[in-house]
């Protein structure tokens, strides 16, 4: 019985899938051209990959006959390399060598950059002609961004969407530090002294933020005397662990004997990499900032790098970003026609190391006809539950019918025999019976 796909109805999605599963990614740490390895750690929740130098590991999130698909996911730039591109995110083709790619560039620039680009197929696809570049913007080391990839192979679309989280919760920029005491080239950033006055109440702090690591972070006003020496230091390091993304801590101190100024002293601690913004002292009875340039609104200006006064503290703009980039038929025919198509990410080191982690990864397959298609109509589903009980009742009755002819015709001359047994003993009772009703001799119920 044929019933055409078009009489049921159909789910909205063929596939949904979140997290990353060991059991449909592919990675490998090792590419053409590169002759060394890199490194990749995956659970379902992450996808972490680290380029070192001389090596390209690659993720292949997803390969697929299907024509349409919608793949969503985070992505933080932990470290940019010094690769032409850090990271690159593609849809491509191997069997025709070419891709629409996303790429995060290194530092200083930190350029986003769309790309149609056509090459030779090997773990990912190795660039031999630009068709299409074009910048997107730029992003800072660790920050969170949003990535979307739609590809309609009917409609002869590809599109990538990409949004960063909103920035900090000012306006400004942001004061990074990267290192710890344990680093010989670790400076901490201070800013310009303020004068207070001994025995007040002060509120200092600002907002706070984890980049990378896992250590501690430091917030601490220094009190100065005349002579802009310490003579006494209000809080501490800190964990980051009471940190959660942008977080606005403050605390409070008085100023003590010899005080004349204050200024905030800003650190991270090994291994780690924080970020400062809207930073404030202001007197616990007054509500004017006595910082000048708090929220970096100007750059690195009353700010310097405590011990190295030539160098300046480095500032990341926080505006956020919110951009697509779209490849159609017309520029990328190849693309839509090819039978297979593969979303691969990679991290590339040249001289340096690059990282880059994935996080909330989701893909959804939305529904489509191929060769077998889904429904999702409770008609289909009685439909397939009756016939599989009249399937396993034909099979069961079979089966007994055979049972019965293997166990030969002995057995089925033994029933009859004693079928005719239990009929000759009813007929004997009923004439016995009627012998007794007529006077008859009774011999006959002797008869056997």
């Amino acid at each position: 019985m044929l019933i055409p796909a078009q009489t049921w109805n159909h789910p909205t999605y063929d596939v949904t899938q979140t997290g990353f599963d060991s059991n449909l990614i592919y990675v490998t740490t090792h590419s053409y051209p590169f002759n060394q390895s890199g490194h990749i750690e995956l659970s379902r929740e992450s996808l972490e990959l680290t380029a070192l130098p001389q090596s390209q590991p690659v993720a292949h999130l997803l390969t697929t006959p299907f024509r349409r698909f919608n793949a969503a996911f985070g992505i933080r730039v932990l470290d940019s390399g010094d690769a032409s591109y850090a990271v690159r995110i593609g849809v491509w083709s191997p069997r025709h060598g070419i891709g629409h790619f996303l790429e995060f560039g290194p530092a200083p620039e930190r350029h986003i950059v769309a790309t149609i680009m056509r090459g030779a197929a090997a773990e990912t696809l190795v660039e031999d002609q630009i068709v299409r570049r074009d910048i997107l913007g730029s992003y800072n080391r660790g920050q969170q961004f949003h990535v979307r990839v739609d590809l309609d192979k009917d409609a002869g679309s590809s599109t990538f969407h990409l949004s960063s989280e909103q920035g900090s919760p000012v306006s400004g920029g942001a004061l990074t530090i990267r290192g710890g005491p344990a680093d010989p080239k670790y400076r901490e950033v201070v800013s310009d002294p303020v004068p207070v006055r001994v025995g007040a109440e002060y509120q200092f702090g600002g907002f706070v933020r984890t980049v990378t690591g896992s250590d501690a972070y430091k917030l601490v006003v220094q009190w100065l005397d005349l002579n802009q020496a310490i003579v006494g230091i209000s809080n501490d390091w800190r964990s980051v662990s009471e940190l959660d993304g942008w977080t606005r801590r403050e605390f409070h101190a008085t100023a003590p004997v010899g005080a004349r100024f204050a200024r905030i002293n800003l650190g991270s601690g090994n291994g780690t990499e924080m970020m400062y913004a809207d930073l404030f002292i202001r007197d616990a009875k007054r509500s004017e900032n006595l910082l000048k340039n708090a929220n970096f609104s100007n750059g690195p200006q009353k700010w310097k790098i405590e011990g190295d006064p030539s160098s300046l503290p480095q500032i990341v703009s926080l505006r956020s970003l919110s951009v697509q980039s779209s490849v159609t038929k017309l520029e990328a025919p190849e693309l839509f026609k090819s039978l297979r198509s593969s979303l691969t990410v990679s991290a590339t080191g040249r001289e340096a190391v690059t990282r880059v982690v994935l996080e909330d990864y989701a893909v959804v397959v939305p529904h489509q006809r191929w060769q077998v298609v889904r429904v999702d109509d409770w008609a289909a589903r009685g439909l397939v539950v009756g016939l599989t009980l009249t399937a396993l009742a034909l099979g069961l009755m079979r089966a007994l019918k055979s049972n019965r002819m293997e166990r030969g015709p002995s057995l089925h001359r033994v029933l009859i025999r004693l079928h005719s047994a239990i009929e000759n003993r009813l007929t004997i009772a009923s004439l016995n019976t009627i012998a007794k009703g007529s006077g008859l001799s009774s011999g006959l119920c002797c008869y056997t």
